[in-house]
């Protein structure tokens, strides 16, 4: 049978200085910062993280507005599959409602905890500017979104793509 004294475990509150300085409390990462970087900040060890939930969930939701599916190992409906819309259906009348219909479903899916409250797209002809055709267009879609958990209202993530042919 073994025996343990608690006179040997932790601190007594009398040995605890409370005058001590605390230069800096250092928060566990919470995720990699994409696009991948090593990391120069001094917090960070290999790459560059993410320490606040906010930055994570826009990061996070960016990379999966714009994977397609079939790119992510095991979840193959993973991603909103927005850059095959663009080439397929530029043109189209509901060309919006088709982009904020897998958007919505997406992150309803994958990441319900987020409430999208806005929806915008821009379609800018830049085929002059580097082939001398107007067959280039830069597509930029907004969205506005709101975490009410954690008291994230009204950020928004812009998502540019580019459309050819």
């Amino acid at each position: 049978m073994t025996t343990y004294s608690f006179k040997n475990a932790g601190k007594k509150a009398s040995d605890i200085n409370i005058n001590e300085k605390i230069d800096a409390i250092s928060l566990p990462p919470l995720g990699i910062k994409t696009p991948l970087q090593v990391s120069d900040d001094g917090e960070s060890s290999l790459f560059n993280m993410h320490f606040e939930y906010s930055e994570l969930i826009h990061d996070n939701l960016k990379n999966m507005l714009l994977t397609n599916n079939g790119e992510r190992l095991g979840r193959y409906d993973y991603g909103a599959s927005l850059r095959e819309l663009t080439f397929e259906l530029i043109n189209s009348q509901n060309f919006e409602s088709l982009i904020m219909n897998r958007i919505r479903k997406t992150v309803d899916k994958y990441m319900p905890f987020v409430d999208l409250e806005s929806f915008t797209s821009e379609k800018i002809d830049i085929g002059g500017e580097y082939s001398g055709s107007s067959s280039l267009v830069k597509v930029v879609i907004r969205v506005e979104y709101n975490v009410p958990q954690i008291r994230i209202i009204k950020k928004s993530l812009e998502l540019v793509l580019y459309v050819g042919g």
